[in-house]
């Protein structure tokens, strides 16, 4: 956590770094604050996004620079930004800091905070959202002094009926890596266990717990998905198809 000091000489914290973040806050955040971002910011993001794409000629990333120069003229829109963006940005930064929005906005009989130092504020928070580090790739995790295990060799130390059936974790894998956090725990019961634990209903009860991980200790078991989701989908894929035909044949003797 950063300390930083208020006009008025109160101190509050903001945060530094992914350790600083829990699952549940992130969550909390995504599910709570991030769908108030103003359209245009959601237009800007798209925009950029789609810009990454390595197949667009170098036509379509002119006109897609073009979009976004016209976004960011609407974003510096006076009205725009004294009633949308800089409320959106007390949000965010309010949830990340616990000062109160009207604090910030001057909606408490007092100044508000510079726009220049809110603006500071939401950026720096939204670079520790947004910019996920590429971590050390290993199944070992050391967290608060207890060892935790990932699949050493994925989808061979366990079966495949183990993974698909186990708290519906192909589906859950499917909404974690379309971006649904809330998955996460469900993926993380399944998948984070002590050295020769053995699958059971019982760790489903963990899902508490890895809310309360920190983000960086859960972006290494998203960073371990990503990392093995192409060597494990073909295989996943075939026992569904499998299951699939099997539920087919059943139906049809019914």
């Amino acid at each position: 956590m950063i300390r930083y000091k208020t006009s008025n000489g109160e101190t509050f914290d903001c945060i530094e770094g992914l350790r600083d973040i829990t699952l549940q806050q992130f969550i909390d955040f995504v599910c709570h604050i991030e769908p108030t971002k103003p359209d245009i910011l959601k237009q800007i993001d798209e925009a950029v996004q789609n810009g990454n794409d390595p197949m667009l000629n170098t036509k379509e990333k002119e006109l897609l620079k073009l979009d976004i120069d016209n976004l960011i003229e609407e974003v510096n829109d006076p009205l725009f930004r004294a009633q949308e963006l800089h409320p959106y940005y007390a949000r965010v930064v309010s949830f990340w800091t616990g000062l109160k929005e009207k604090y910030i906005l001057g909606r408490d009989g007092g100044e508000g905070m510079n726009v220049a130092n809110l603006t500071t504020l939401y950026i720096k928070i939204m670079e520790v959202l947004n910019n996920m580090p590429e971590v050390e790739y290993t199944n070992v995790i050391d967290k608060d002094e207890e060892i935790w295990y990932l699949p050493e060799r994925f989808m061979q130390d366990s079966t495949v009926i183990e993974f698909a059936e186990a708290a519906q974790f192909q589906a859950n894998l499917a909404k974690v890596l379309g971006g649904d956090w809330l998955s996460m725990t469900k993926v993380m019961c399944v998948l984070v266990r002590k050295k020769g634990e053995q699958y059971s209903d019982k760790l489903l009860n963990r899902e508490s717990m890895f809310l309360g991980w920190d983000m960086y200790n859960v972006w290494r078991v998203a960073f371990f998905l990503l990392k093995r989701s192409e060597t494990y989908r073909p295989v996943m894929q075939a026992y569904i198809n499998a299951q699939q035909l099997a539920r087919l044949r059943q139906e049809l003797k019914d």
